[in-house]
């Protein structure tokens, strides 16, 4: 490996020192030396992260599609024991209702959720963090704990057309029809421009 291929071709934002690199990631955080490459394919998931500058480095390898929620602090739990620089990234609240759920299942995300909005987390005064969780779940083909966290963002977010949209999708996926084409229809009044909405109705209704 050459010192240019670790040089920014297009940096992150103007006078930032990261970017990408021919393939890599670069300048992770403010550290010029450090560059980094995630892959996978269906149900598999890796982390490449190095220091050119101290010569260490990490590979991670995990057999799941959301293995990109903890590799990250992973590498920050082997860096901080190693004595490793590995700028420590702040978890937000959607990458960690995942992580709960998965550990503790769907009424501890919640409940996390509900301790964010306790404390008045600007996070879990958005429908992201839930809508989030629904899909996470969707993928895990759980699908009835997806409705329960769609439907408790419809009731958190009743103004916002996303919500009844995600909720529309659980219910198409768990085969009840009438539930689905109401939460499309109730999409689309809020948001008429929800081009999604209406193409499921199209195949809901008779």
């Amino acid at each position: 490996m050459t010192r240019e291929m670790l040089t920014p071709q297009c940096h992150d934002a103007p006078g930032d020192s990261g970017g990408m690199g021919l393939g890599f990631g670069v300048g992770y955080r403010g550290h010029p030396g450090q560059f980094r490459h995630t892959g996978g394919n269906e149900g598999f998931e890796s982390y490449l992260f190095m220091d050119a500058d101290s010569g260490w480095g990490i590979a991670l390898m995990g057999n799941s599609d959301s293995f990109h929620l903890i590799y990250p602090h992973i590498a920050e739990t082997i860096a901080r024991a190693k004595n490793w620089q590995y700028p420590a990234k702040k978890i937000s609240l959607q990458e960690t209702l995942p992580l709960v759920e998965a550990r503790l299942g769907t009424d501890a995300a919640l409940a996390t959720y509900d301790q964010a909005r306790a404390a008045d987390s600007a996070e879990s005064k958005s429908s992201a963090a839930l809508n989030g969780l629904g899909y996470h779940l969707l993928t895990q083909n759980k699908v009835e704990d997806a409705i329960k966290v769609f439907q408790r963002n419809t009731a958190l977010h009743p103004e916002d057309a996303n919500t009844f949209d995600s909720l529309g999708e659980a219910f198409m996926k768990a085969g009840k029809k009438e539930l689905a084409i109401s939460n499309y229809e109730r999409s689309l009044k809020l948001n008429p421009d929800n081009g999604n909405a209406r193409a499921q109705l199209k195949k809901l209704r008779p």
